[in-house]
């Protein structure tokens, strides 16, 4: 569309660049960063052409990990399409839905569930969340309904007579791992709250909150050391949209409708 446009205005003696004048979906960028971190750090992989060049060998994957080789197994044997896996058989009817909201009634009711401090806490009787590609925080939101859900889940796929739904249920390690993702996946989040928490969302904050993801994802490597290799893919894929957008005049020209040019008007009128 943009080149027909150049083509047509061309036509006319207007000067207008395909390039220069496109404006890109923020959350689309941020759902192909997420997409590149996460096919670093499982073996999902994707079919889209922008993510190419994002595949790391094996070795590449040895040297950024800190912990121990069983960290980087899991993350190869894929554990976010194992809570997929999962999601889906717990969702597979209503009698097993069902059966999970009896479960976290009843443990509520005898204080089955404990935090951290093995404290007793009532826990909300919720459904489990399945996720949409096009959607990629509907990943973060099924992994942290999961997680908060997961003591219950357990205890229904233990109780139930299906040994497939047994077999699905997660191990301590994988629940770390899992917990890992979720922090990645929130920071990402995280910024596009900032973002939708704006009435009317202009261009004018898309700069901002570009510099304010990169910034959080650069410092992510200190909290969680063994997905350094998945954060900066991400990194790299924003990296390069931000240097794509900062060529753009449009961005710039609503940063200084926003800023400057109400402090010259305020300036004048003084």
């Amino acid at each position: 569309m943009m080149a027909a446009i150049q083509r047509i205005l061309s036509a006319r003696g207007i000067d207008f660049d395909k390039d220069m004048n496109r404006v890109r979906c923020f959350p689309h960028c941020i759902n192909l960063a997420v997409k590149a971190g996460l096919s670093y750090m499982t073996v999902i992989k994707s079919d889209d052409e922008e993510l190419d060049g994002y595949d790391l060998e094996l070795d590449e994957r040895l040297d950024n990990l800190t912990a121990d080789i069983d960290y980087l197994f899991e993350l190869e044997d894929d554990v976010v399409g194992k809570v997929r896996k999962l999601v889906n058989a717990c969702r597979a009817s209503g009698g097993r839905r069902d059966k999970l909201a009896e479960t976290i009634r009843e443990g509520n009711e005898k204080e089955w569930w404990r935090d951290d401090k093995n404290q007793a806490h009532t826990m909300r009787v919720l459904a489990l969340l399945r996720d949409v590609d096009t959607r990629w925080s509907s990943v973060y939101y099924m992994v942290d309904r999961l997680l908060y859900l997961y003591p219950a889940v357990e205890r229904t796929a233990n109780a139930s007579d299906s040994d497939d739904l047994k077999s699905l249920c997660l191990n301590d390690l994988q629940r770390r791992i899992l917990k890992d993702i979720r922090l990645f996946l929130h920071v990402f989040h995280s910024v596009q709250e900032l973002g939708s928490a704006e009435k009317t969302p202009t261009l004018s904050i898309v700069l901002p909150l570009y510099e304010k993801l990169l910034q959080l994802l650069r410092v992510l490597p200190n909290s969680v050391p063994n997905l350094t290799h998945a954060i900066r893919a991400s990194v790299a894929k924003l990296t390069e949209y931000n240097e794509l957008i900062r060529r753009n005049p449009v961005y710039t020209l609503a940063i200084c409708e926003l800023i400057i040019f109400p402090f010259l008007i305020k300036l004048t009128l003084d």
